[in-house]
């Protein structure tokens, strides 16, 4: 079976005949009430009149375009409704993703992969139903022809192809894995593949010497501290041998040449640390830090740093930093920066991530963490005793409330959960 595949003709001047025989080809197949090989269809217009009689219908039609269509053994009804079945299926599971994607699912989540192997699986299917199309219509096909670039096109392609290191010619390999993928982190990267990124970088960093999750770390002052210390700092102005050792997690990295910025937070606040390649190269990391920082330092990663308070000229607090520690490296990228984690079973069953990502959950926790320990506080000055109980009990309890009863495998007893808890 192979399906109907649709080649436009131009007809002009002595094409009339050949429009004329397919016409007649078409009525004499549909009275004999078989499917026809061949059928037309003649679009009325204003020039070129022909009466011509085309599936019953007569009167002037512009013999100027013709749609042809041929087919070669029709498909029965029951292959022709499990095309349609297969097509409603193929339908179904593009919007589960894409439902998915909305709700702030992205490729990495179970869910997604599983709609995506679906997705696949049902394509394939549809495939094997269709069958290959025709040669002849695949062959009919016009091919559209090329366009030719303008000239301001084709420079801004070279500039282009500069910019990623030449037009023509094979890369240089190097042993960086961002030069194999230049941004791993991206929106079609699997966890995985970011994974197996970072992981790389996890082990240059300990063949060069360094120690990717560090054991300690000295902090002397926190970002909200310096930012109510250094209020009014003006701009451009540096603090010169006034040291601070910051701590933080990368939320934001910005380089520009010799130059690079990293927004870091903690558990006050938020700064950001002015990466100088000139001093970073002349401080304790010694030639060679500038790169290192540059090349290993992701979005997530909790960094240490050593540097003098400075006000950059747009007015932002900033730490011209000497020294630079990395203290834990994140294998696994953060959550979309302006979406934020949307999933609420994620959420739930995440903590720490939802944590990281949203600063009105930290502070809801704060909130709450406080009120308890303020009722616990309250409770002890008045020689209150706190009692543990256990959270799992063999008798049911709550009055008339409706119990969670469940098996405990070790002891091999049922069991069921207290209701104040």
């Amino acid at each position: 079976m192979s399906l109907v595949r649709h080649v436009t003709v131009a007809a002009r001047g002595a094409a009339k005949g050949w429009v004329r025989g397919v016409g007649a080809r078409a009525r004499a197949a549909h009275a004999d009430g078989a499917r026809p090989s061949l059928s037309a269809v003649i679009l009325p217009g204003r020039r070129a009149p022909s009466a011509l009689r085309v599936g019953g219908v007569r009167g002037p039609f512009a013999v100027g375009r013709s749609i042809c269509a041929r087919a070669t053994d029709a498909p029965d009804a029951a292959t022709s409704g499990a095309v349609a079945d297969m097509e409603t299926a193929v339908a179904e599971a593009g919007e589960k993703i894409r439902a998915l994607k909305a709700a702030g699912a992205t490729n990495a989540d179970e869910a997604v992969q599983a709609g995506v192997a679906e997705l696949k699986a049902l394509k394939a299917r549809l495939a094997e139903l269709q069958g290959p199309p025709s040669s002849g219509a695949a062959e009919s096909t016009p091919r559209k022809p090329e366009q030719q670039q303008k000239p301001k096109q084709q420079q801004k392609l070279k500039q282009q192809q500069k910019q990623r290191g030449g037009g023509g010619g094979k890369k240089k390999r190097t042993n960086d894995d961002e030069t194999q993928q230049k941004h791993p982190e991206g929106g079609t990267s699997s966890a995985e593949e970011v994974k197996a990124v970072r992981l790389g970088k996890v082990k240059r960093m300990r063949d060069a010497g360094d120690e990717p999750f560090a054991y300690r770390f000295d902090r002397t002052a926190r970002a909200s501290e310096l930012q109510t210390k250094y209020a009014e700092l003006k701009d451009g102005e540096e603090v010169a041998g006034d040291t601070h050792a910051v701590c933080g997690r990368v939320k934001a990295c910005r380089k520009f040449g010799k130059l690079a910025f990293l927004q870091i937070e903690d558990d006050g606040g938020a700064v950001q640390l002015f990466v100088d390649k000139r001093r970073v190269d002349a401080g304790p990391g010694g030639d060679g830090a500038f790169k290192k920082i540059i090349d290993l330092v992701d979005m997530g990663d909790i960094v240490g740093a050593v540097g003098t308070p400075k006000r950059t000229e747009k007015g932002e607090l900033s730490i011209v930093i000497d020294e630079f520690v990395m203290l834990t490296k994140s294998l696994l990228p953060l959550p979309d920066k302006f979406k934020g984690l949307t999933d609420t079973e994620t959420r739930y069953r995440q903590r720490y991530v939802d944590l990281i990502a949203s600063p009105d959950v930290r502070e809801t926790f704060r909130a709450r963490a406080a009120i308890v320990s303020g009722i616990r506080r309250f409770l002890d000055d008045r020689a209150f005793m706190e009692m543990e109980t256990p959270v799992l009990e063999s008798r049911a309890g709550g009055a008339d409330a409706k119990p969670f009863n469940t098996f405990h495998n070790a002891l091999g007893m049922d069991l069921t959960m207290r209701i104040a808890t």
